[in-house]
């Protein structure tokens, strides 16, 4: 049985963010703006993940799973 690694974790990662973004935008196509972007907020990769996954290194892109990001957010919210 092959192992995952690192790299291929990421690879997997970033497949699945963009195959989230194409299934949210066939969603919301053909219906007006403000539903559109409604739904983009609602359903979306969270900004916090889309801003930081180009500069974290591939040791790293666990920090930008959802369980591992939680916490810091809920801390700079309060």
């Amino acid at each position: 049985m092959a192992m995952l690694t690192k790299e291929s974790l990421a690879t997997i990662f970033c497949s699945l963010a963009l195959g989230a973004l194409y299934a949210i935008e066939e969603n919301v196509r053909g219906k007006p703006p403000e539903i559109r972007q409604a739904t983009r907020q609602a359903e979306a990769i969270p900004a916090y993940v889309l801003e930081r996954i180009a500069d974290t290194p591939i040791t790293r892109v666990a920090e930008l799973l959802p369980w591992n990001y939680a916490a810091p957010l809920s801390k700079t919210a309060g």
